[in-house]
């Protein structure tokens, strides 16, 4: 178990996080989410490296099939962090909380969280989370064929996301601008003459889109070019 514990705190990102998941032994994650609320209520915890790293942890269990187990780690975090009024710690906090809602069909509920987040980084000038809700924001648009909406709000992202430095984000959101822009029911496509072909630099691992699809949301950053490809 000491081990298993040690690869999962080392994990960069949730969706290495959850591929260590998928290895745990019965009863490791049950346990696994009681030392998290433990460490959590430690006095002497950094709270902010520790809410990185539990809601990291939130979005692998969802990513896993275990969403209560991710809701209640990202819930518990922004209850604190409202209680605190520590505003750099509920926006990402709530954003976890919007993406697993999202992800269960909740898009309503979703949605209302999203433009929390904004009204929370208005306040705090958190551009990064900002990034992130207006990208998902951009996705339930989508989802729901607004597209004028929708490219506004990947675009805005993307404005973000660069000014963050979120490279994983701008990418994302440049991508299903694109997509969105080059959609048939899009008023902002192109017509089939004036499209250009893209040449971005060669990738193995995503042949030069600088994404790869993947299960969540359909596109993530190549672990191979880290974007390099789009960027």
């Amino acid at each position: 178990m000491d081990a298993f514990v040690k690869r999962v705190v080392e994990c960069p990102d949730a969706e290495q996080m959850a591929e260590v998941f998928e290895m745990a032994q019965p009863g490791w994650l049950e346990e696994l989410e009681a030392m998290a609320f433990d460490f959590w209520d430690r006095p002497d915890v950094d709270r902010g490296e520790a809410s990185a790293l539990l809601l990291r942890m939130a979005t692998a269990f969802a990513r896993c099939g275990h969403s209560p187990r991710g809701a209640r780690l990202a819930t518990t975090l922004a209850d604190d962090a409202m209680a605190s009024g520590d505003l750099e710690r509920l926006a990402p906090a709530l954003g976890t909380i919007g993406v697993l809602l999202m992800d269960s069909g909740q898009t309503v509920e979703a949605r209302r969280v999203f433009e929390e987040v904004l009204s929370v980084t208005a306040r705090s000038g958190d551009t990064g989370s900002r990034a992130r809700a207006l990208h998902n924001l951009g996705l339930l648009e989508a989802m729901e064929k607004r597209d004028i909406q929708a490219v506004a709000c990947f675009e805005e992202a993307f404005k973000q996301a660069w000014q963050a430095q979120d490279l994983q984000t701008a990418a994302l959101s440049e991508r299903f601008l694109n997509l969105v822009r080059e959609s048939p029911d899009s008023p902002s496509a192109p017509s089939p003459e004036s499209s250009a072909p893209e040449a971005p630099r060669p990738c193995p691992g995503c042949q030069g889109s600088g994404l790869v699809m993947k299960e969540d949301y359909g596109m993530v950053l190549c672990p191979d070019c880290k974007g390099a490809c789009q960027i």
